[in-house]
């Protein structure tokens, strides 16, 4: 029955009748979209509102003292005032999500490396974290989608925060407690946590063996500076010093990691420490020069589409405009890193398959899913010699024409677009050879040539592109 109706029916009894009529709601159970017409009708009809409910300490330490003895339950005791103080900000008042969110926190802390129970400070972090999150997920106040676009990789290139990214920023702003860009564990193995159970060891105690709170004497310079805030003052020199060593000495190789030292160089200097001198962008751009020199730059095609953060952290310094031309400059470099070694290993294979080494197509490298599978390299290879091992002494490499198709497949629209007119002096050099075949083994391998050509055709115009037009046009590559 709809509310207004209940309402009404109710009112019935107290209108016509003269009664006094005791009403029991949930009202943290009532439909949005019916909230209007039920708080309309309230006020009309309702003369005192009393709230009952369970005392929240009392039900906490029941709670608390149902887990498994151990140092879960050591530290969910310890935080008392904490966990109850984060339970009241949720608003939420369901004991039932924090009964599962206590369960979850200790099979955790059950499975993981055992230094994570060593560390009450970390502890703590983790317990305030995952009751925060944990009783939001329950209530569908966070969702998958709202961790990986709002809180795990946050969306920092838009002007002006979108609705969704508003309600989101509500939503963790309740928790006075809760550091949501350092949770210990990252949000995504979190929620894998909360809706499946799994813990996922391997890459959890990963994050962990990493972090400064638990390892700092191990943690690399970066991770520890990416804490600055919390540091004591000879801490933060420490790990600044043991940080500009790393960078003079170009020990970054990592896209991500660079971004993250970009950012705190960023931003340390907004708050007047210069780690690398006034000119960052120079600094930055000479120091990725020197790896694309040497060839040490890694690719890393994952993190390139969604840059957003890195080791479970956000970038420092990521709103400045200068972080976001940096970053356009270290993929810049990524790709012409990429090509590089891309094509001394494709020339490297060529040699190869010309003296007579049996090893098939570099499929895993450069088609489908490969390292280098969006990296235009091919127009860098003579056409001559690839035609060679094409139509090696006649007979075609039905693997190599495969590998060839599914490197088009996949649709990189700039990389078809490099390699279109290369792809038109292969054709030209394979039906040259071609033509210096006998009979009968010409006639079968020009048909063969034309019927892979064709698929390559189909591969193009599957993205909207003329390959016919392409090849004969090199300009428009």
């Amino acid at each position: 029955m709809p509310l207004p109706e209940i309402l009404g029916f109710i009112n019935n009894f107290v209108e016509q009748d003269g009664r006094k009529v005791i009403v029991l709601a949930s009202e943290a159970g009532i439909a949005s979209e019916q909230r209007t017409s039920y708080d309309r009708g309230k006020e009309k009809l309702i003369g005192k509102t009393i709230r009952v409910g369970s005392d929240a300490g009392a039900v906490y330490d029941l709670l608390v003292d149902d887990l498994p003895s151990g140092k879960a339950q050591d530290s969910a005791r310890e935080n008392r005032s904490g966990g109850l103080a984060i339970f009241n900000e949720s608003m939420l008042g369901n004991f039932r999500s924090l009964r599962s969110v206590l369960d979850d926190y200790d099979s955790l802390v059950s499975q993981v490396s055992v230094k994570l129970a060593g560390s009450p400070e970390a502890l703590r972090r983790l317990f305030f974290s995952m009751l925060a999150f944990g009783m939001e997920v329950r209530a569908g106040s966070l969702t998958e989608a709202d961790v990986e676009t709002y809180l795990l990789n946050p969306a920092y290139f838009a002007v002006e925060p979108d609705p969704q990214e508003t309600r989101v920023k509500a939503v963790t702003g309740k928790y006075s407690n809760v550091d949501w860009s350092d949770t210990l564990v990252t949000l995504d193995l979190l929620l894998e946590i909360f809706r499946s159970g799994h813990v996922n060891v391997a890459a959890i105690n990963a994050q962990l063996d990493t972090h400064p709170i638990l390892n700092r004497a191990t943690a690399p310079a970066w991770r520890k500076l990416w804490d600055w805030t919390r540091q004591t003052q000879s801490e933060y020199q420490a790990a600044r010093e043991e940080f500009i060593d790393d960078l003079t000495h170009r020990n970054y190789r990592d896209p991500a990691i660079i971004l993250h030292a970009i950012g705190l160089v960023l931003d340390l200097a907004t708050h007047g420490d210069h780690l690398v001198g006034e000119d960052i962008a120079t600094y930055f751009e000479r120091y990725l020069d020197d790896l694309a020199a040497a060839g040490e730059l890694i690719v890393d095609r994952e993190f390139a589409d969604f840059p957003y953060s890195a080791y479970g952290l956000g970038f420092h310094g990521k709103k400045q405009p200068l972080f976001r031309t940096l970053m356009g400059a270290v993929f810049e470099r990524m790709e012409a890193s990429a090509e590089f070694e891309a094509q001394a290993r494709v020339e490297d294979w060529i040699e190869r398959r010309i003296a007579g080494d049996g090893t098939s197509a570099p499929y895993d490298d450069w088609a489908g899913g490969g390292t280098f599978d969006r990296t235009a390299v091919l127009q860098h290879v003579p056409a001559s010699k690839f035609a060679g091992v094409l139509l090696l002494d006649g007979r075609l490499d039905i693997t190599l024409w495969v590998a060839l198709h599914r490197r088009y497949e996949v649709g990189d629209l700039r990389l078809m677009r490099s390699e279109a007119a290369w792809l038109g002096q292969l054709r030209r050099e394979v039906d040259r050879l071609v033509d210096l075949m006998p009979p009968p083994q010409n006639a079968h391998a020009k048909s063969e040539v034309d019927r892979h050509f064709r698929k390559l055709r189909i591969a193009f115009e599957r993205h909207e592109l003329d390959l016919d037009s392409l090849m004969a046009n090199p300009a428009t590559t």
